[in-house]
């Protein structure tokens, strides 16, 4: 924590830190607890409303968990 705050991870810095082999586990995973289509509302409002850093990380979590980008 920093000056009482907490750092929030951002989904798309969670998605980047698992590693590519782990990636369908993962997604199987957001799949079996219903969760999938709530972490991809998440990374379209990085890739929609952050910063460069924040899309251009976005974009890359998008396209590891396999879908492509437009």
């Amino acid at each position: 924590m920093k000056d009482g705050m907490e750092m929030k991870t951002s989904t798309s810095d969670a998605i980047l830190s698992i590693a590519p082999e782990q990636t369908n586990a993962f997604v199987k995973n957001c799949i079996h607890e219903r969760s999938l289509h709530n972490t991809m509302i998440e990374l379209n409002q990085e890739l929609l409303h952050g910063t460069t850093e924040q899309r251009d990380n976005a974009r890359r979590a998008i396209k590891q968990l396999g879908f492509c980008d437009v």
